[in-house]
């Protein structure tokens, strides 16, 4: 399981942020306060390790809220993305899944570090 902070901006909201929990080639879990509905298009900005930010849209494809909880999760279907981003993320589930296989995590980036993400 990944814990990272995320960016989202919905089509009605300011930036919110989030919780990344999950990441693959073809899309993301996230956990947030921000209220989205399955079909709405959101825009994400992540830390993908050191100096490596991606600002992608995705579509939610489900929404699962917690009873013990005020956080909702979300399943992100990324949209459209550049070859160059998912080239990113591909090299950043392949840190992350090596790094833990290691008892290693990748060096942190400013917003791992607790730093906000800045658009």
């Amino acid at each position: 399981m990944i814990s990272e902070p995320v960016r989202l901006r919905t089509q009605w909201s300011q930036d919110q942020q989030g919780i990344l929990e999950d990441i693959s080639a073809g899309g993301a879990c996230v956990r947030t306060h921000a209220r989205m509905r399955p079909g709405d298009t959101v825009s994400l900005l992540m830390s993908l390790g050191v100096g490596r930010r991606l600002d992608t849209r995705a579509r939610v494809v489900y929404a699962l809220s917690k009873n013990s909880g005020y956080q909702t999760r979300y399943g992100l279907r990324f949209v459209a993305m550049p070859d160059t981003d998912q080239a990113q993320i591909n090299h950043y589930i392949v840190e992350q899944k090596y790094g833990r296989q290691f008892g290693v995590r990748p060096l942190a980036s400013g917003a791992e570090r607790g730093e906000p993400l800045r658009f």
